[in-house]
């Protein structure tokens, strides 16, 4: 009866070892198969291929768990909400979210909390191409609705790629036709990107800033580019947030022409660009706090 029972433990024992090393070689694989990934994607940056066209699903993976969208829809600051009806799919970046609208194949917005320690960082925007992103649902812009445009159009970060710098991940991500926008050349070179370069500078004054910024467009009779109909904006916004010391917002809107003013020129409150473009912003604030900052948009403050 003894040699009984010591065989039966032998043996339940033995499955149990049998069933751990099923389970760690199973973790083993999944591992394999993500550096397998990041490779493949790797090598293509590596060898300036500009055809990519879509990015590594391990990367944009990591990014869209469900732990992380639930912070950003109840926590962070910088996340918008449409007031008026447009065609909306959220997805979630490493270092923004976007509003992407399937109709214009443009976001309707794009958020991120820039801080002191994201505005600089080792990795550059050298030899990485523009992508196209395989989890938009419904219409988007394809690499070859780029290939016969006007001159004057170029490819218009909303999110910068100088605002991701600090990650690998980030700086790629960033070159999702989903934070892109037909931009006029000269705006997009010149007083957008000094605004871009203020909004840093901010960052690093402040310590941290969170930003809105997208596309406007004021009627359904919009120009378009490529095949796909991608909508030409008539013009950009960006919005920002500064919480440390007194809160304080600032809004802009620019013109998607060739032109240079003062940044003065460009000023509004967040009041009037919410009017235009039919976004809230900012409205995990507190209501004071919310009424107070989108009410006065006073740069000499900044």
């Amino acid at each position: 009866m003894k040699k009984i029972l010591v065989l039966s433990i032998i043996v339940v024992l033995a499955v149990a070892v049998f069933i751990r090393l099923s389970d760690t070689s199973n973790y083993g694989t999944d591992s394999d198969e993500t550096v397998a990934k990041e490779t493949v994607l790797s090598d293509h940056l590596t060898s300036g291929d500009t055809n990519v066209s879509q990015i590594d699903t391990a990367i944009l993976e990591n990014d869209s768990d469900a732990e992380k969208q639930t912070e950003y829809n109840t926590h962070s600051l910088e996340v918008a909400r449409l007031s008026l009806p447009k065609q909306e799919q959220i997805l979630y970046r490493k270092g923004y979210v976007v509003s992407y609208n399937s109709t214009t194949k443009n976001p309707n917005w794009v958020a991120w909390h820039l801080t002191k320690e994201h505005s600089n960082g080792p990795w550059v925007r050298d030899g990485i191409p523009y992508i196209v992103d395989q989890d938009v649902v419904g219409g988007r812009q394809e690499l070859e609705d780029w290939y016969d445009r006007d001159p004057i159009i170029e490819h218009g970060h909303m999110c910068p790629a100088a605002d991701n710098r600090w990650d690998e991940n980030a700086m790629i991500q960033s070159f999702l036709l989903t934070n892109i926008c037909p931009q006029n050349r000269d705006l997009n070179r010149g007083d957008w990107d000094y605004l871009e370069n203020r909004s840093r500078g901010w960052a690093r004054h402040f310590g941290d800033v969170y930003i809105v910024a997208g596309p406007i467009f004021y009627t359904e009779n919009y120009n378009t580019i490529g095949a796909n109909k991608v909508g030409i904006p008539d013009a950009f916004f960006k919005v920002l947030l500064c919480m440390n010391k007194k809160p304080k917002a600032l809004g802009f809107i620019y013109p998607n022409e060739s032109a240079h003013h003062k940044i003065h020129h460009y000023l509004h409150t967040v009041d009037e660009v919410e009017e235009i473009t039919g976004i809230d912003f900012f409205f995990n604030l507190p209501d004071e706090i919310e009424a107070e900052v989108e009410s006065i948009s006073d740069i000499s403050k900044w």
